[in-house]
């Protein structure tokens, strides 16, 4: 497992950044609009003090001059905001209220930095004889702003501290239910996967967390019972021949016997070991079912892995005396491997084959979408108690309706193998006798041509008696 640092830490300082860039995102944008509200606000007074000092100079003898009562009124509209000052045309200083001030520009645009003016035509008999000049100094508004900038800088920066202490504690009030949850998972054992975390109330983001878990839970408690049920039954099916065999390695061995004694209990050994035998093979082909899961983009041809299959069973059929007939649809293409489907198949012939009186019948076809592998024989049929249980691990019907000692493992095997491919299994008993299992299997492309059907047909019987067909 790899670790990328403390989920609570890395919460705290998003939490922390987001609230110090935005308060300071708020004061930037604070600060600029209350800097243009006010230079607004005082422009437009010099403005209108520029428009109100206009009509104060005098014109006399063609001279443009200010009077000490106009040097009053203009003192009294400058008042402490701004400082005038009277030019004429030939740009001569007329009047000034601050001497000390360096030379005036002719027009507002070009004044200092620091500086804000406003211009206002000398207008006498509809000529323009001069300009008034009104400017402010921003020098003491920019010491103000730079104390207040200065001062926000310190608050920000407790803010900084107070926001980290928030962003700790709503990170750990945030992350609670998920400790929660992770002491609960760790509490969780292989023998008590039963519990489940979603029980308690939780918020949304977690709730969903918890439900993905709860739902991993599930498979694992429904996969260690079907290994313990598996264990269980496997352990019970084995114990059976290795008894015998114990026993009557025992029995040959607790005195000296002749040649025929100690030849009948090797035979039987024998005869316990082939059972052992196909009991461990099929094990492991039920093993096998379980960890099958359709590939994607895998397929095969059902009907030809079904001709393979029936004659890879040509000698079991013969060896019993069953005759076997295929009517086998070509160019059926499933979404299943072939070394799947020919599991599959091979566990429904066995089956077949060891209930059949005489025939055993198997059709492959495509219909409605869909591949179906039909398997019947003329056997006794499946019992009312089978119909429900058959395609149980294990599970065996009344001796009397069976022919030989099968494991209980092959319909099983084989409605694993179709359920691991999206398909189903079906027992039905035929009306006119004999047993029939039916397999439905996902086609792996549509079938693009209609129907055509090759009868391979297999003529067993036992050794001693000619083949026929």
């Amino acid at each position: 497992m790899i670790e990328c640092g403390s989920l609570q830490r890395r919460l705290t300082l998003a939490y922390a950044a987001a609230l110090l860039l935005t308060l300071l995102a708020v004061a930037v944008a604070a600060r600029e609009i209350v800097v243009r509200s006010e230079r607004a606000e005082l422009d437009a007074r010099l403005a209108r003090i520029a428009a109100a000092v206009a009509p104060v100079p005098l014109r006399e003898r063609g001279t443009l001059h200010v009077d000490p009562r106009g040097a009053d009124r203009i003192a009294r509209l400058d008042g402490t905001l701004a400082e005038s000052t009277v030019l004429g045309n030939d740009g001569k200083l007329v009047f000034t209220t601050s001497p000390a001030l360096p030379p005036v520009p002719r027009h507002a645009a070009l004044v200092p930095e620091g500086w804000l003016a406003r211009t206002a035509p000398v207008v006498r008999a509809g000529r323009r004889i001069g300009t008034v000049f009104v400017w402010h100094d921003l020098g003491p508004e920019r010491g103000v702003e730079d104390r207040a900038t200065t001062a926000f800088s310190v608050v920000l920066a407790l803010l900084a501290l107070v926001a980290l202490a928030a962003g700790a504690l709503a990170a750990r009030v945030g992350l609670r239910p998920l400790r929660a949850m992770t002491a609960l998972v760790t509490e969780i054992e292989a023998h008590d996967l039963s519990r489940r975390i979603g029980a308690r109330p939780m918020p949304r983001e977690i709730a969903r967390l918890a439900e993905a878990f709860d739902r991993m839970l599930e498979r694992l408690d429904a996969a260690f019972a079907r290994e313990r049920r598996f264990t269980a039954d496997a352990s019970h099916e084995l114990r059976a021949p290795l008894t015998v065999i114990r026993a009557t390695a025992e029995y040959a061995l607790q005195s000296e016997r002749d040649a025929a004694e100690y030849r009948r209990a090797l035979q039987g050994i024998g005869l316990e070991a082939i059972e052992l035998e196909q009991l461990v093979r099929d094990l492991l082909a039920a093993a096998r079912a379980d960890e099958t899961a359709p590939r994607l983009g895998a397929s095969s041809d059902l009907g030809a892995t079904a001709f393979d299959v029936v004659e890879e069973l040509f000698p079991l059929a013969r060896e019993r005396g069953v005759f076997v007939q295929t009517a086998l649809e070509d160019d059926v293409e499933v979404a299943l491997e072939a070394q799947a489907v020919g599991r599959l198949l091979r566990a429904l012939l066995d089956n077949a084959l060891r209930h059949a009186a005489s025939l055993v019948h198997v059709r492959v076809e495509a219909d409605a979408g869909e591949a179906r592998v039909v398997l019947a024989d003329d056997g006794p049929g499946f019992s009312a108690e089978a119909l429900q249980h058959a395609t149980e691990r294990f599970w065996r019907d009344d001796p009397a309706r069976r022919r030989g000692e099968g494991t209980g493992l092959g319909l099983a095997i084989a409605s694993s193998l179709a359920a691991a491919a999206g398909g189903t299994l079906a027992l039905r008993n035929d009306p006119r006798g004999g047993a029939v299992v039916s397999v439905s299997l996902p086609l792996a492309a549509p079938a693009a041509a209609p129907a055509q059907y090759s009868e391979r047909t297999n003529a067993v019987t036992t050794s001693t008696t000619a083949a026929t067909t």
